[in-house]
């Protein structure tokens, strides 16, 4: 988002866009394979119901931090300024990335790899 938005001049939301699918199939990989490699069938259409489970959740993440980008980029009149650059759009995304991987990773552990579904109660 850095990137496209600040030394392409592409707007925020639009690069936000742009990165997202990369993004989330990436994670997915990651989690599929290591994270919560020991969680769920290994067959091919389990796979693919967790990635599309997994896109769901992750669309909500996205969701939430476009809504706080949208929010603190149009509505608050913020300017952070350093070495002549207004680095606020780049602020505002990070606070929004952390809302929004919180709501996946939630998510993501109670839907998609349903991890609580084997635990015992203490």
């Amino acid at each position: 988002m850095a990137v496209l938005a600040g030394a392409l001049g592409i707007g925020p939301l639009l690069a936000k866009a742009a990165g997202a699918e990369l993004s989330i199939s990436t994670m997915f990989v990651i989690n599929d394979r290591w994270t919560f490699a020991n969680e769920g069938d290994s067959d091919k259409v389990s796979t693919i119901r967790r990635w599309q489970k997994s896109h769901f959740v992750r669309i909500v993440g996205l969701a939430a931090a476009f809504a706080t980008l949208y929010v603190l980029t149009s509505i608050v009149a913020i300017t952070l300024v350093f070495e002549g650059f207004d680095i606020w759009p780049v602020v505002a995304n990070t606070i929004g990335i952390g809302i929004g991987m919180t709501i996946n990773y939630v998510a993501e552990c109670l839907f998609t790899w349903n991890v609580l579904e084997g635990a015992s109660d203490v």
